[in-house]
């Protein structure tokens, strides 16, 4: 284009040059021409406007799937390394508030900070199991203790409740005998009471 209008530019000055010297007969033999170069000026110009609208059509087109592929890449990797791990962060939070330690472990090679609040939970989450478990062993063992020391009292109960009676006899260290056998899962029990009484309750073994 530019080598055109140049041209274009140089036959003008010429013509003019001879139409001002009055060579009309030159100049009449040559507007024609110079009418065409014009026309082909104008064609090659808008060629030229064409072939850059294209180029502009085409890359505004480039840069939009550039902007969208790079928009679905980071979308991604942020569903992958920030969405998801927190949503399992969130649901082993959720199991560890009702008790239930038995979730998988976090993923710890995440290239940000998700990667170590992930390994910290982890740990958190296998102390607190530990403590749990110590916890409810505890609790386990202050149970049995309890129901063995009710179920002392009321065999004491039963005991103090046998006795009071009127007259201390054979027949009440007997029962006594009895209720203990029977809540102490005893085979035989023998009770000797100075060098009169000696009361026994069931059959003694042979061993």
């Amino acid at each position: 284009v530019k080598t055109r209008y140049a041209h274009l530019n140089a036959n003008w000055l010429e013509m003019n040059n001879r139409l001002s010297k009055g060579d009309l007969p030159w100049y009449q033999a040559n507007i024609n021409n110079y009418v065409n170069q014009i026309d082909l000026f104008v064609l090659a110009l808008q060629h030229y406007a064409e072939r850059k609208m294209l180029l502009v059509v085409a890359i505004s087109l480039a840069g939009g799937i550039g902007i969208f592929t790079l928009v679905f890449f980071t979308l991604r990797r942020i569903r992958h390394q920030v969405v998801a791990p927190l949503n399992q962060l969130v649901t082993a939070s959720q199991r560890i508030e009702h008790g239930q330690f038995d979730s998988p472990p976090l993923d710890t090679n995440l290239p940000n900070e998700l990667g170590l609040l992930a390994k910290t939970f982890n740990q958190m989450s296998s102390e607190l199991h530990k403590l749990y478990r110590s916890l409810e062993a505890s609790v386990e063992e202050k149970t049995r203790d309890l129901h063995e020391a009710k179920r002392r009292l009321e065999v004491l109960y039963q005991c103090s409740q046998a006795l009071n009676t009127s007259q201390i006899d054979v027949h009440c260290f007997r029962h006594i005998l009895q209720i203990v056998r029977d809540n102490e899962a005893a085979e035989y029990l023998e009770l000797n009471v100075g060098e009169n009484w000696r009361i026994s309750e069931g059959q003694p073994n042979p061993e």
